[in-house]
This record gives C-alpha cells, structure tokens and sequence, in this order.
C-alpha cells in the first residue's frame, strides 16, 4: 500500500515556497526516502543512512508530496577539487511530472534568494555519466543544460562530468523564465477578457503578449551567444487578426475547432456559443 508522505508542517517552512518547491529541513525523512532512490546513494552503500546531506549549509527543497528534492550547499572551506569557492546541488531526483529543466531553474532562483549572490566560483554539479545514461537516453545532464548550466571540460577524480553555471548566465536564465511566467499569464488573461466580454483588455492582453516575444527572440540570442542552451518552451499568443476574427460580429466565416484550441482561444470562444 502506497502511503501518502505528509509534511510536518513545525518543520517544513510552507511560507517559504519559490513555485513547486518548499524549504525543508535535513531531518525531513521523506526526503531522505526520496534521495535514497538516487543512484549517488546506490552507489556507494548510503541507502538508509540518516546522513544524507553534507556538513555546512544546506538548502533543502521538496515539493508538496516529495516526488522531488533538491540541495544546494556551500561551505566556508576551500573545495578540493579546482571550483575554489563554488556552491553545489549535491543531490536532485525528480519523479514528478514537472520537467527537471523547470524545477532546477526554480531552485536555483531559491538558492540566490535563499544565500544570496553566487560567489565568483559559481555553482556546479557532477553527474556520472554510466549511471544518467542507463535512464535518460544516454544524453547525462541535459536537464542541467537547459537549465543555463555548461558542461566542463575536465572531469572529476572519479571521473564524473561537472556541469557549471555563474551568477550572469543565472540572472539571464531567470530574466527569460519570468518573461516565459508573464508570456503564460498575458495569454490566460486574453481569454479572462473574452469571456468576461472586454474586448479592448483582450487587445492589450495580446499586444503586451507579442512584446514579450520580442523580448524573448533577444534573450535567447543573449543565451546563444553565451553559450547557454536554457530557453523554455512556450506557444505563442493569438496574433490581432486571430482576436479579430473571434470577436467580429460581422464575421461569416466557419472557424475550425481546432483553430481555436491552436491559437488558445477555445474556451472563450465556447463562452460566446453558449450566450
């Protein structure tokens, strides 16, 4: 029988949340449970083990029903290795539905919140390569990519890949996300004003749309440049002709179901049959 985990709510900062995720604690078990599927855990014999992040500051984040987790750390000791000062996400395992692209980007925004800037060293992860690549199209550390991190050239003493991101290629990476945020919200604020029958707020709704696909063709040439392989996917908004269409009285057109449902606007458009 499944049992469904339960958030201990003295312990997990449910005020502390950055979309999907929540502020957790290192005794938080569920956790555990959940890193214990990671093949870093398997691997080297820690499975059970309550030590299951690492000495010095730990941000730990899960979401709701722990079906994800993620840590970053940073120490006030030099790393062993050649990334002098940098953070790390020592442990992610993602088996929710969201896309692990998407949950690494809110994690990092929770991070910077959460520790502030990144030091000049920047943030890195490793991924062994053997072990990614047996369940992920033999394509380790995608995610982390399309997430604005850049694969390394050297890899670790135990032969992991290090993947590495700096404050700058973050702060692009979150500009274009929050972009992506507002693209989503000005097109379901497109179909609130239909529905709602204003079709003047539609217009703006959809002209502001269209500008932040504007903004978004730069980012994404900033990215390019850069190197960065992190822009979101999104559909774009209904064009003015497409709202023009929906809302001429006039029209004699027959607009296609599956039009509509392509352009977004399929539920307003119901909302005007039904009256």
């Amino acid at each position: 029988m499944h049992i469904q985990p339960m958030l201990d709510l003295a312990e997990v900062q449910t005020d502390r949340t950055y979309g999907s995720w929540i502020v957790s604690y290192k005794g938080d078990q569920d956790c555990r449970k959940l890193a214990d599927r990671h093949y870093n855990r398997i691997k080297y014999g820690t499975v059970g083990s309550p030590h299951w992040t690492r000495p010095g500051d730990n941000l730990i984040l899960r979401n709701a029903d722990c079906t994800a987790v993620w840590v970053s750390w940073r120490s006030k000791y030099k790393r062993k290795d050649s990334y002098g000062y940098a953070w790390e996400n020592v442990i992610f395992r993602n088996e929710s539905t969201q896309l692990s692209s998407e949950l690494i980007k809110m994690a990092m925004f929770a991070t910077v919140k959460e520790f502030g800037e990144l030091p000049h060293d920047g943030f890195i992860t490793y991924i062994d390569s053997e072990e990614v690549g047996t369940t992920h199209n033999h394509n380790p550390g995608y995610c982390y990519l399309k997430s604005g991190f850049v694969k390394q050239p050297k890899k670790s003493s135990k032969g992991l890949i290090c993947y590495k991101t700096d404050q700058a290629a973050l702060d692009l990476v979150l500009k274009e996300m929050g972009v992506v945020y507002y693209l989503e919200y000005c097109k379901h604020m497109i179909v609130v004003a239909l529905r709602d029958g204003d079709f003047m707020e539609a217009e703006w709704f959809q002209e502001e749309a269209e500008n932040q696909l504007e903004i978004l063709a730069d980012l994404r040439e900033e990215m390019k440049n850069k190197n960065l392989k992190a822009w979101s996917s999104f559909s774009n908004p209904c064009t003015k002709l497409d709202l023009h269409m929906v809302t001429d009285p006039y029209c004699t057109w027959h607009i296609e179901d599956e039009y509509l449902k392509a352009i977004g606007l399929a539920e307003a458009f119901e909302s005007f049959e039904e009256e």
